[in-house]
């Protein structure tokens, strides 16, 4: 596929390197011979770089924007507003913190060619170098603090000094140039902005006190910086102007590239290091999960599939003919390796397993703590054979094999035979459950309104397993 970048500058320097980088990486993928090993460490080289060239186009907007704010303060300066001696003390630290951060971020945009993208992936290196724009900003101390600064208590009373004083700023520049709204009216008002909004982020902090003691790093790290920031993003942000909209556009879709090579380099990471990478083609309208149905040992590793090979919605298959691409190689997830320092297996946990608890079939959710309840072990283990019991046998296109027949005869006559019909189909379904080593017991009842109640007891498999009970109801309701 040809591709010409359509952006220009320093930002379309760097997309072109990740381009191609990312073609790189496809090439290494479609291969299809080299070590999962190899295909890691180059996954884990183009993350890298495209997680430096979106910090590289930060840097360099950055940079660029605090460059035409230093001009805009100064001409502020340069007017005749007699502010007072306090307000003028927050305007020159600004002034100075704005030029000290133009000068700073110049140097940080590292120097790349998409002509030397190949070399250094194959080496293992980014084809981006790490600008240390993050770094720059948690050292960033340019910013000289007010005098009355000398202990972090009074900080929020400073910042929301540091908005007064913009605002009077504001309002100085308005009395002095008139109604008609100006390049200095919109620089004051924006420093009273994006000053007022970090004075309001500190006083609702109620996780308590600053601790740092260092006055002009807590200043700086506090309210400078993320001024500096706000400020920075306001301007570069508009999208009344194309550059703004490159750089926009490009880091988001550096960041996109990232987010889906790091799911890939997560995929690669937990197969086995030896050996080549599986692969598989895809047939004629096959989906994802008929394909891992079929070469991957069961349809839930659609989703690893389609992460390891970055297919994105929509997805090939018989209802989406356009990408449904007959003869696509793909790759295969291996087997998972536990990860080194995980807790010790334990029966119930791995044997019995641990799913997420929504509740019983047909009764109430369990109460909202916070986060998604988890149920494990034993408990686990009698639910999933409830659920076994409730779902009527052949409705899973891709297990067959999974459900019970008493579903099905839910709102049959009534007779004598039907509650030993019922305990039969029952026990069938405990059986087929491959952590079942033997099925206690098996009853059914029938009550009116076609009502099935089915009561089993069942030993999990291994050594020393206690019995499980299991109690359903199968009602024709919903």
């Amino acid at each position: 596929m040809s591709y010409e970048p359509p952006f220009a500058g320093y930002p379309g320097t760097v997309f072109a390197t990740c381009w191609q980088s990312a073609a790189w990486l496809s090439t290494l993928l479609a291969g299809g011979s080299a070590p999962i090993a190899s295909i890691a460490n180059g996954a884990t080289a183009a993350f890298r770089t495209f997680m430096n060239g979106a910090d590289a186009v930060a840097a360099w907007q950055a940079a660029n924007a605090f460059a035409q704010e230093q001009i805009n303060l100064a001409a502020v300066d340069a007017l005749p507003l007699g502010l007072d001696p306090a307000t003028q003390a927050y305007f020159t630290a600004r002034l100075g913190s704005v030029a000290a951060a133009a000068s700073g971020l110049a140097v940080l945009p590292p120097q790349v060619s998409p002509f030397d993208a190949v070399a250094l992936l194959s080496a293992g290196q980014p084809a981006v170098p790490d600008s240390g724009y993050l770094e720059w900003c948690a050292g960033f101390a340019a910013e000289t603090p007010p005098s009355g600064l000398v202990s972090p208590g009074s900080l929020v009373t400073y910042a929301t000094g540091a908005a007064t004083a913009w605002l009077t700023v504001t309002n100085a520049v308005r009395m002095l140039q008139g109604a008609s709204l100006t390049q200095a009216f919109d620089t004051a008002a924006r420093q009273f902005r994006v000053s007022s909004v970090v004075a309001t982020g500190l006083a609702s902090m109620t996780a308590g006190g600053f601790t740092e003691t260092d006055i002009p790093a807590l200043w700086n790290g506090a309210v400078a910086m993320p001024s500096l920031l706000l400020d920075a993003g306001s301007l570069t942000s508009s999208p009344a102007f194309l550059g703004n909209q490159q750089g926009g556009a490009i880091r988001v879709a550096l960041r996109t590239l990232a987010l889906q090579t790091a799911y890939l380099v997560l995929s690669l990471r937990s197969t086995i290091a030896s050996g080549s990478v599986a692969t598989a083609s895809l047939r004629r309208n096959e989906s994802l999960m008929d394909l891992a149905a079929r070469a991957a040992g069961g349809f839930e590793a659609w989703s690893s599939i389609a992460a390891v090979n970055n297919i994105q919605p929509p997805y090939p298959g018989p209802t989406n003919q356009a990408v449904a691409a007959s003869g696509t190689v793909l790759l295969m997830p291996g087997s998972v390796v536990a990860p080194s320092g995980s807790a010790a297996p334990t029966y119930a946990a791995n044997v019995l397993g641990t799913d997420y608890d929504f509740g019983p079939i047909n009764g109430p959710q369990p109460p909202w703590l916070g986060d998604i309840s988890l149920i494990t072990g034993y408990a686990n283990f009698a639910r999933a054979l409830g659920r076994r019991l409730q779902t009527t046998l052949g409705t899973l296109v891709y297990h067959p094999g999974y459900g019970s027949r008493i579903p099905l005869e839910v709102g049959a006559i009534q007779g004598s035979d039907e509650a030993r019909r019922l305990a039969a189909f029952g026990r069938a379904a405990l059986a087929a459950d491959p952590r079942t080593a033997s099925v206690v017991s098996a009853t059914a009842s029938v009550r009116p309104g076609f009502l099935a109640t089915f009561y089993g007891t069942v030993v999990p498999v291994g050594p020393g397993a206690v019995p499980v009970s299991v109690n359903e109801v199968i009602n024709p309701l919903p």
